[in-house]
């Protein structure tokens, strides 16, 4: 499969995403390319560099769908992400079923400059987002 998504975000970044993962049995792998086009956060301020990264991700096509992915900032920031998710979806009927989902996360950066203050901060895991979606 092979991703293309343009997200434009309130004001402050566009994010250009191109990706392509494949099943191999209960294994999917992906590799992706992602630029952030950063703008100012306040009106009339300078803009950000823009940043980008590339990824690769692996899950397991099972109970909870565990999926790992790493994300590495190749530009500016010099960083490391890795993202640990879990998800499961619910069939109620045949219109409705929900989806849970969770994911913990840790940011490895070395890079002062860009983390002065919270380097101790974005260097520790933390549980980052916990969603539940209806589709129809």
């Amino acid at each position: 499969m092979i991703i293309l998504l343009v997200i434009p975000l309130i004001g402050t970044e566009t994010d250009l995403t191109v990706g392509y993962s494949r099943a191999f049995g209960p294994v999917t792998a992906g590799v992706g390319y992602i630029y952030y086009a950063l703008a100012a956060l306040q009106s009339g301020g300078r803009d950000l560099p823009d940043s980008q990264e590339v990824y690769a991700s692996l899950g397991l096509n099972t109970l909870l769908s565990p999926t790992l992915t790493v994300y590495k900032e190749i530009s500016h920031y010099h960083q490391w992400y890795f993202l640990l998710g879990a998800s499961h979806a619910f069939t109620l009927s045949e219109k409705v079923g929900p989806e849970l989902a969770a994911s913990a996360s840790y940011l490895k950066s070395e890079d002062a400059t860009d983390y002065p203050e919270s380097a101790q901060i974005f260097n520790q895991p933390a549980i980052n987002t916990t969603t539940f979606t209806m589709a129809r």
